[in-house]
């Protein structure tokens, strides 16, 4: 269908006419809403959770996670305009090491509890390779894995938006309780359609279905997350780079010594 309407009338015209079917926050709840709502509810009690979203790149993780925040303040925050429900939402997502760090001693230090916190992009900062870093890095890391303990007095719901599980540092990955994974069915130029699960170890119950772009992250948050992943990008190649220097200049010294030994 979406074919035959791009093909009539255009991306952008199609495109805008999607945008017209977007329901306002708080009319569509998602299971991970409900989630959300209920962990609130008994979070002042010390019974706050760790839930990972998990799906492939571009699936739509991070829109689905701010969707579902965005509805849970909209059901219980009924007077504030859709606007005023995104700005609060995207206070709730950090997406570093350091900032996290600072949030939870903060919290600690001043006895303050806070209701939901996302961890965006944790397969990129959080990834399980930390064993093999070094100085100020690898300490960074120790004193993130005692954070997350930690946490769990701090947090209603502590969300990590991931690629894979295998990609989350094992020391967080055994403290995940909730697992909401995504399998990108079906995707098309305008739009992707993801089936998200509720996992566990018994079997996988599907419980919602994302379809961009009736879900679609606010504009400034948007531009927000494409700068960040681009300059997460930069220090990746940047990081590439450094290994394939040092492995070049590895085997160069190997070459020198194997020459020194033959003379």
């Amino acid at each position: 269908v979406l074919n035959r309407l791009t093909a009539s009338y255009g991306i952008k015209n199609v495109a805008k006419l999607l945008d017209k079917y977007r329901k306002p926050y708080g009319e569509i709840p998602s299971y991970l809403t409900s989630m959300l709502l209920d962990i609130l509810l008994r979070y002042r009690e010390g019974h706050g959770k760790l839930v990972s979203v998990e799906s492939f790149i571009g699936a739509g993780k991070t829109t689905y996670t701010f969707f579902s925040i965005a509805n849970a303040l909209k059901i219980l925050l009924r007077d504030y305009s859709d606007r005023e429900i995104e700005k609060m939402t995207e206070k709730l997502f950090v997406s570093d090491i350091e900032s996290f760090i600072q949030l939870v001693d903060e919290a600690l230090a001043k006895d303050v509890k806070i209701p939901v916190l996302v961890i965006d992009d944790v397969s990129v900062w959080l990834h399980p390779y930390w064993m093999w870093t070094s100085g100020e890095e690898k300490k960074l890391f120790r004193k993130l894995r005692d954070q997350f303990i930690a946490a769990r007095r701090v947090f209603g719901s502590l969300i990590l938006v991931a690629n894979n599980p295998k990609d989350i540092a094992s020391f967080v990955r055994r403290l995940i309780e909730e697992r909401v994974v995504g399998e990108t069915s079906k995707t098309h130029t305008l739009t992707t359609t993801t089936l998200f699960y509720h996992e566990t170890k018994s079997e996988n119950t599907p419980i919602d279905v994302f379809i961009y772009p009736l879900l679609k992250l606010p504009d400034s948050y948007f531009q927000k997350d494409q700068k960040r992943k681009e300059e997460i990008l930069r220090k990746r190649q940047e990081e590439i780079k450094e290994i394939a220097r040092e492995k070049k200049e590895e085997e160069q010294e190997q070459q020198n010594n194997d020459t020194d030994n033959t003379i």
